[in-house]
């Protein structure tokens, strides 16, 4: 049969059977390898011998179990250590250790010697092994340590070495002494680093024969200075002592201090280690301290009053409790004193008796009569010190204790006496009572000598009459005042402030006062009228009140006051319209002025006269125009 014609599946058939065939005997092989590395996975891990090729160090360790390996390892470090004697040095200082110090953990080398071929992964094992058995070496590290009586000998060395060697670390430092300004710059530091040393000497213990060992220096540089800091750290602006406003004493000033910034920057780069710079600083003291401040506080008496106290012990005794109250008081730059506010009710229980007070026109007996004493005098010594009045009423009718215009009446929850401090200190009232005088004072700081003086005029006067009463329970002869008389009067009060040398510096109309008049009643016995003179024309007694005017009393003359010395007005400073200037205002008589005194042509100072017994607290009056 012709070749051409052998079919074509034959072929196909031979060439399958030849792929199964190599598949056999590739199967075969890997199937022997796998059993060979199996083989040997068994019987290395049968065995209890380290593999070969497997060495500590110089000493060789294959074939041998663990414990001959343990055996030989303690042998090599004995021979390896005892005599040794170890150098540590840094430049030519120099310490000496004794090799006998340092050990080896032989039975951890021999474990992780025949641990070797057995703790791989199960696919490399076979590979480490067959290496092995073909000649390949594998070292185990000895790891050299110190023990406990090596570990103390080195730390004592190492502190050896340290002294001759090392040097301590010292920080840049400065200070302020007075005016200078002190800055040592600081130098680095230099120390025998004892761990880094201990590794490099078990290093050498392990892996040569090398005994001298070169110590492990650290330095350490001081930290930078920063100058802008040290700079915003001292420089203060100088501040003047202010007043604390609890306690009304002055704060600590503070000094100024400064230096020149960029100069201490040069001189301080400049410097070596350990040397020091000296700066110069500006110390600049502010114009007021707390010394100057406290010599100046409550050191003038600015203004002062002093009136006589009239009346009864109740009315005295009231007068004394309200200086109580006010005595003491101080008041900062700014704020306002309230009488009200500062006495509180006028009751008993707050140590008040009853005495003659003004109520309803009429004087009669109120708890807290007479304190209207302490207003006024306080007024007058607030005028006198040159403060400014913030409210302030004048009386129902004239008071005997200050001169007209000068009082100031108060009135609980409805009429206050307030002024308010405007001074640039503060200022303290200071008040007592001493054989029935009343002296209030003001204490503050006159930043320029002033004094002042009040003139009052009196514009006008109404004259009070004298009313007769028939009254039944009076004694035939006999006569009863039921009430005081008061004439009426419009009153100007200037403040006039002058200077060291008595020139004028201002005046100014403080307050126009109008006070009323208020007749004099007389009780009588109806049967003395015609001895009176209360008959008409036709010989009956009126049975009404009847109005008379009765021969006028005797006026007393004031008491002599020295003139003042004339006190030049400013030439630029343009007076106000002309007032009448009167002479001063007499007290009134006890009984009618008929005619009023004419006006002279100069205001009078003010004056103090006695205290009239019967002055309390008043109603506010009425000025002209209100209804």
């Amino acid at each position: 049969m012709d070749e051409n014609m052998i079919p074509q599946n034959e072929g196909t058939d031979k060439g399958k059977k030849r792929k199964k065939i190599a598949l056999l005997v590739g199967g075969c092989a890997a199937g022997a390898v796998l059993g060979i590395y199996v083989l040997l996975c068994a019987w290395t891990g049968m065995s209890s011998s380290i593999l070969p090729g497997v060495t500590a160090g110089p000493v060789e360790l294959g074939g041998k179990s663990q414990q001959q390996a343990q055996q030989a390892v303690a042998e090599w470090a004995q021979e390896q250590y005892t005599d040794k004697v170890y150098t540590i040095y840094s430049g030519s200082a120099e310490q000496t250790f004794d090799g006998g110090f340092i050990a080896v953990d032989e039975a951890d080398v021999a474990k992780r010697a025949w641990e070797i071929g057995r703790t791989e992964p199960f696919l490399q094992r076979g590979a480490v092994i067959a290496a092995r058995l073909l000649g390949r070496s594998d070292t185990v590290s000895c790891r050299p340590y110190l023990n406990a009586e090596g570990e103390r000998e080195f730390s004592e060395a190492m502190t050896r070495l340290n002294q001759m060697v090392g040097t301590p670390l010292i920080e840049t430092v400065w200070s302020v002494n007075g005016d200078v300004l002190t800055i040592t710059r600081g130098v680095t530091g230099r120390r025998v680093n004892w761990p880094e040393t201990q590794k490099r000497l078990l290093a050498a213990a392990e892996t040569s024969d090398v005994t001298r060992v070169e110590a492990v220096i650290v330095t350490t540089a001081p930290e930078k200075l920063d100058l802008d800091e040290v700079y915003n750290r001292i420089h203060t602006q100088a501040q003047d002592a202010q007043i604390d406003e609890s306690t009304y004493q002055a704060t600590d000033h503070v000094v100024g201090v400064d230096f020149d910034l960029e100069q201490a920057k040069t001189q301080f780069a400049a410097l070596e280690e350990g040397q020091t710079l000296r700066v110069d600083l500006q110390l600049t003291v502010p114009g007021m301290t707390r010394e100057r401040l406290n010599a100046l506080l409550f050191r003038d008496e600015l203004g002062k009053c002093e009136t006589n106290i009239g009346g009864t012990a109740n009315r005295l005794s009231n007068v004394i409790t309200a200086a109580k109250a006010i005595h003491g008081v101080v008041l900062a730059p700014g704020q306002v004193f309230s009488y009200n506010d500062t006495l509180g009710p006028r009751t008993v229980a707050n140590g008040y008796k009853a005495a003659p007070a003004y109520i309803g026109g009429q004087t009669v007996d109120e708890v807290g009569g007479g304190i209207c004493q302490d207003s006024s005098t306080l007024y007058m010594a607030v005028l006198r010190a040159n403060l400014e009045i913030v409210a302030r009423t004048n009386h129902m009718y004239t008071v005997g204790y200050v001169p007209n215009g000068m009082d100031a009446t108060v009135v609980y929850n409805a009429i206050d006496f307030k002024f308010k401090n405007d001074t640039d200190y503060p200022i303290r009232i200071l008040a007592q009572v001493e054989n029935r005088k009343l002296t209030v004072r003001i204490m503050g700081t006159k930043v320029t000598p002033f004094t002042v003086k009040l003139f009052n005029e009196t514009l006008s006067t109404t004259p009070y009459d004298v009313i007769y009463k028939p009254d039944a329970s009076i004694a035939p002869g006999k006569t009863e005042v039921e009430t005081t008389a008061y004439t009426g009067c419009k009153v100007r009060v200037y403040r006039c402030v002058y200077d060291a040398d008595g020139n004028q510096i201002s005046r100014t109309l403080e307050s126009t006062n109008n006070y009323r008049h208020r007749d004099k009643v007389i009780l009588y016995n109806p049967a003395d009228a015609a001895a009176l003179g209360l008959v008409d024309a036709q010989g009956k007694v009126h049975e009404t009140v009847l109005p008379v005017q009765p021969a006028p009393e005797p006026v007393p003359e004031p008491t002599p006051e020295p003139a003042p010395e004339p006190a030049p007005e400013p030439a630029p400073e343009p007076e106000p319209t002309p007032e009448p200037v009167p002479e001063p205002t007499p007290e009134p008589a006890p009984e009618p002025a008929p005619e009023p005194a004419p006006e002279p042509d100069v205001p009078a100072e003010e004056e103090v006269p006695a205290a009239d017994p019967e002055q309390g607290e008043g109603q506010p009056v009425q000025q002209e125009g209100e209804q």
